[in-house]
């Protein structure tokens, strides 16, 4: 599995992996994290992949170099999965 950041060139991506989603919300979406004035939060949300397919999104930032945190902004964070198993889910968490 590979982890990448996110960047513009996922966006159209990144929502509809969202909408296909069993658990994404609009709260999850580019198109609300665009809402805000741009510059006025820095974002890395994460891309997880395997086999050129994106299998999770996890919206948030990084704090301090170590720490990863929800989005400020948003009302709520969370890892959005598409239909993988439990295992597999086990493994982006553990990751």
């Amino acid at each position: 599995m590979e982890i990448i950041e996110y960047s513009e060139e996922w966006k159209e991506k990144w929502d509809a992996f969202v909408l296909e989603s069993s658990n994404g919300t609009m709260f999850h979406m580019q198109k609300f994290f665009d809402y805000h004035t741009p510059g006025k939060f820095t974002f890395n949300h994460l891309i997880f992949i395997e086999k050129t397919n994106i299998v999770a999104l996890l919206p948030g930032k990084i704090v301090d170099g170590t720490t990863f945190e929800s989005p400020i902004g948003a009302s709520y964070g969370s890892i959005v999965i598409g239909d993988i198993s439990f295992k597999k889910t086990m493994e982006i968490v553990s990751t």
